[in-house]
C-alpha cells in the first residue's frame, strides 16, 4: 500500500508548497517534508518529462535496480557543477537521501556515462578561481582598492557630521529583555513591531537607526582597507564560489591576503552594514 501511495504522498506534498506563502526555502527550514529541497526540484523534473508515472518505484514491476531513476536524476543535480566530489561522499549522500547503498563502482559508471567524473586531484583541485587573482592584483596595482576604501571612509564621515547621526547617538537600545549578549535572540524577532518592519526599505529603516552602535562608524580608513581586500579576496578563498564559506582551511588565506582571518559572520555583517 506505501509504494501504492508513494506518488500520490508525493503530488500532495508538492501542492502544499506550491500553495504556501513562505519561500521554498523557508518551508522547508519550518515544515516537516517528506523530501528534502534538491529532490524536491528533482520530483518537479521527473513530473514535467514523465508525467506522474515517473515518481513511481519502478522496483516493483521487476526492475530491482536500487539505482532508480530518482536516485540518479537526484546524483546528475547535485554532481552538475560539484564534479570534484568523491564518489565515497556521493555514496553517503544518497544512503541519506534515500535509505539505499549503492555500490562505488555503480556510481563511478553512471558518473563516466554523464560526464560527471571527479576532477583529477579531487578536492586539492581548488585552484580554479576564475582568474580573480588578477583581479586584485590590479585591483592593488592600479590603486582601485585605495579608490574604493576612501569613497566609503569619506561617506562614513559624511554621515557622522550629519544631525540624523548625531540624534541617533541619544537613542536608547530597545527591547534590551529580548536580546542575548548583543545579539537578537528568537522572541526579538517574533515581536509584531520587529516582524512588521522586516520588509520595509532601507530608507524607512534607518529613520530610528542607531548608527554608532555600527561597526562600521569605527573603523579606520586601514580596517576598511583590509575589508575591501578581504572582499575582493571571496573568489580565490570560496574556490570561485563553490565553498558556501570562508570558514573552511582555505578561508584561513585571507590571513596573508589582506592581514587578518575574517569568518563569514564578520564579513557578512560588514557586507550588510
Amino acid at each position: 500500500m506505501e509504494k501504492i501511495n508513494r506518488p500520490r504522498k508525493i503530488i500532495e506534498a508538492i501542492k502544499d508548497i506550491e500553495k504556501s506563502p513562505l519561500s521554498i526555502n523557508q518551508y522547508f527550514k519550518e515544515k516537516d517534508v517528506p523530501f528534502s529541497y534538491t529532490t524536491y526540484y528533482n520530483y518537479k523534473k521527473t513530473i514535467k518529462e514523465e508525467g506522474i508515472e515517473g515518481l513511481s518505484d519502478k522496483r516493483s514491476k521487476g526492475n530491482n535496480s536500487k539505482f532508480t531513476n530518482e536516485i540518479k536524476s537526484y546524483v546528475k543535480g547535485f554532481l552538475e557543477n560539484r564534479g570534484y566530489i568523491k564518489s565515497t561522499e556521493v555514496q553517503n549522500k544518497i544512503k541519506k537521501e534515500f535509505k539505499v547503498e549503492i555500490s562505488i563502482r555503480s556510481i563511478n559508471r553512471f558518473r563516466q556515462q554523464n560526464n560527471l567524473t571527479h576532477f583529477q586531484g579531487d578536492n586539492n583541485s581548488w585552484d580554479e578561481s576564475g582568474a580573480s587573482e588578477v583581479v586584485i592584483a590590479l585591483a592593488l596595482q592600479t590603486g582601485l582598492v585605495d579608490i574604493i576604501s576612501d569613497f566609503i571612509y569619506r561617506q562614513v564621515e559624511n554621515k557622522k557630521r550629519t544631525k540624523q547621526f548625531q540624534d541617533s547617538v541619544l537613542l536608547k537600545k530597545d527591547h534590551l529583555n529580548h536580546r542575548s549578549k548583543g545579539k537578537f535572540t528568537s522572541s526579538y524577532n517574533q515581536l509584531q513591531i520587529v516582524r512588521e518592519s522586516r520588509f520595509k526599505s532601507i530608507e524607512e529603516k534607518v529613520d530610528n537607526k542607531k548608527f554608532d552602535s555600527m561597526e562600521i562608524f569605527k573603523l579606520s580608513p586601514e580596517s576598511i582597507i583590509r575589508y575591501c581586500i578581504a572582499l575582493l579576496s571571496l573568489p580565490i578563498v570560496t574556490s570561485n564560489g563553490r565553498s558556501g564559506s570562508v570558514n573552511n582551511v582555505r578561508g584561513n588565506a585571507l590571513k596573508y591576503l589582506c592581514g587578518f582571518n575574517y569568518k563569514a559572520s564578520t564579513l557578512d555583517k560588514h557586507i550588510r552594514e
